[in-house]
């Protein structure tokens, strides 16, 4: 669609389990401040490399980045460049305009030195827990009634796949149960350029292949693994389970 292209497809890595973001309850209102403006993609399909470089440039992020940094549409689409590279799961831009993934900009954020690492969202529950911290990028199927926003800015989750999209995370808020996104067509779109949408709209569209990934600052150190839990644990566990089960079964005999 001329002015709203896509570009964002699925790659998920199992190793990325090891490095999840845990939900820890929290649901609070927040609302990150975005210091750079909203970027349009223009009819690139590098919607990956605009939702990295938007949130690089919102705090708290934008402040821990390296001097002489500057974020614009033209090194949003050096990121999708990179990312293409990394992912590799079509073509390299350029001159092959077919989209990437949010774990290969990631990928390509860590390997410009623009962050110490990444982190994974696997749930609606994490979101709320990661925007806490600060925003990150998701990526979602592109439904067709995403299009056009309502006069509140909001869209929502109905009609059928366009495509793969990778946008924002800039916000939550608590009592209206709402999340806030900034897209990269241009300031028309929604609200400036900024669209809402609702935690059971967001949460299935997380559900169907979606994922959101946080770019960990410099000034926080790197992620390390998950440590798997122990052996004799794990033996314990089903030991208890099979005890369970067992006194289940007598119940029923």
């Amino acid at each position: 669609m001329p002015g709203k292209p896509l570009g964002r497809h699925v790659l998920h890595d199992p190793r990325s389990l090891a490095y999840r973001v845990e939900a820890d309850g929290t649901a609070k209102s927040v609302r990150w401040p975005r210091v750079v403006p909203v970027f349009d993609q223009g009819d690139i399909g590098s919607c990956t490399g605009n939702a990295a470089a938007g949130t690089l440039g919102t705090q708290p992020i934008y402040d821990t980045l390296p001097a002489g940094v500057e974020l614009n549409e033209d090194e949003a689409v050096t990121l999708y460049s990179a990312a293409t590279h990394l992912d590799a799961v079509r073509g390299i831009y350029p001159p092959d305009d077919t989209g990437s993934t949010g774990l290969a900009v990631a990928k390509a954020c860590h390997k410009s030195g623009l962050i110490s690492g990444y982190r994974h969202i696997t749930s609606l529950a994490a979101a709320k827990t990661a925007i806490q911290a600060g925003p990150f990028i998701t990526g979602t199927n592109w439904l067709t009634g995403m299009d056009e926003p309502d006069s509140d800015g909001r869209v929502h989750a109905q009609g059928s796949i366009r495509g793969g999209h990778e946008y924002e995370v800039i916000g939550y808020d608590a009592e209206a149960d709402v999340w806030e996104f900034v897209n990269s067509w241009g300031d028309s779109f929604g609200k400036a350029g900024h669209f809402f949408m609702s935690s059971a709209d967001y949460d299935a569209l997380l559900h169907a292949d979606g994922d959101a990934t946080v770019l960990v600052p410099l000034t926080a150190p790197a992620p390390t693994p998950d440590p798997a839990p122990p052996a004799d644990m794990v033996a314990q566990v089903v030991a208890k389970l099979n005890e369970i089960l067992a006194w289940l079964r007598g119940l029923q005999g």
